[in-house]
């Protein structure tokens, strides 16, 4: 910058238009310099605001934190910048993400907490959790097992049904006669046990006579003719005796008394063995008598 030195007229120093001119220009400059805010603030003239959470301040200019991750107040460098509770990553403007985001989506069955952490898996194997997770007590129990959020998770014992996280329902309806396999997540799994079947939505013993080998809600099987069973709640055909000889007895029958004596045999009373009918004489029907 070219300055000129003053001209005397009669003892009174004049200056020249061109260096009064630049003279201004250097005061200008002297000043604005005194005056450039410190990093981590950003303002004009005298006054500067202290930078915002979320931002960082490098003097006059100040920048957003990348997508999802946040920083203190009058930060002054992106790497002040964390990610956001439920994100993962680095937070730089240099993204790793297929959109160019630094910070990326803590993914399912796991949390973030947050910061440049990396995510952490639930407690257990059988728990789940959403999409951007941010604390262990996002991680409930799936269905068919429960327990505490955040913790261990048990399978679903066999009578009761568990939709998921802390809750195990007892199947309703009668003592012992309800049935579900283990780790069931549905009332719906609830069925009737073995020797028992469903009446009007109840499970019901199956009847003397008849007997149900298998879990569910259907009927009871009768014992064979030629059979009786007395036994409530039967699982097994071996509940089905045979009759004493030479008497019968109808499907399903419940008590020895239904074994009567075959047409041709009497005996005394229903359900003991029977012997022919004497000489000279005939039965034609079933049961006692001659």
């Amino acid at each position: 910058m070219l300055f000129h030195r003053p001209v005397f007229q009669g003892g009174v120093s004049i200056y020249s238009s061109t260096y009064r001119r630049n003279l201004l220009v250097l005061m200008s400059l002297i000043v604005s310099s005194s005056i450039q805010p410190a990093h981590g603030v950003h303002g004009e003239e005298e006054t500067c605001t202290p930078c915002p959470p979320g931002v960082y301040c490098i003097g006059e200019i100040n920048r957003a934190c990348p997508l999802h991750s946040t920083s203190p107040a009058q930060s002054t460098v992106v790497t002040q910048c964390a990610c956001d509770a439920g994100y993962q990553g680095v937070a730089t403007h240099q993204g790793v993400d297929t959109n160019g985001n630094a910070c990326t989506v803590c993914p399912p069955n796991t949390f973030c907490l947050g910061g440049n952490t990396v995510p952490q898996n639930c407690a257990s194997p059988f728990a789940i959790s959403a999409l951007a997770s941010t604390s262990a007590s996002a991680c409930k129990c799936s269905a068919g097992y429960f327990g505490p959020d955040g913790g261990t998770c048990e399978v679903c014992p066999i009578g009761s049904y568990c939709t998921g996280g802390t809750t195990k329902t007892t199947c309703a309806g009668t003592i012992g006669g309800m049935y579900s396999p283990q780790g069931s997540s549905a009332q719906s799994d609830c069925v009737c046990n073995i020797g028992y079947r469903a009446v009007a939505s109840v499970c019901t013993k199956c009847a003397a006579g008849s007997f149900k080998p298998s879990t569910g809600n259907g009927a009871c099987t009768p014992c064979d003719a030629g059979y009786y069973g007395v036994d409530l709640g039967s699982s097994s055909v071996d509940s089905c005796e045979l009759c004493p000889d030479f008497t019968n007895s109808p499907q399903g029958s419940g008590s020895l008394t239904s074994c009567k004596c075959l047409a041709g045999y009497t005996a005394p009373t229903d359900g003991v063995d029977c012997t022919g009918c004497a000489m000279g004489t005939y039965k034609t029907t079933s049961g006692t008598g001659v």
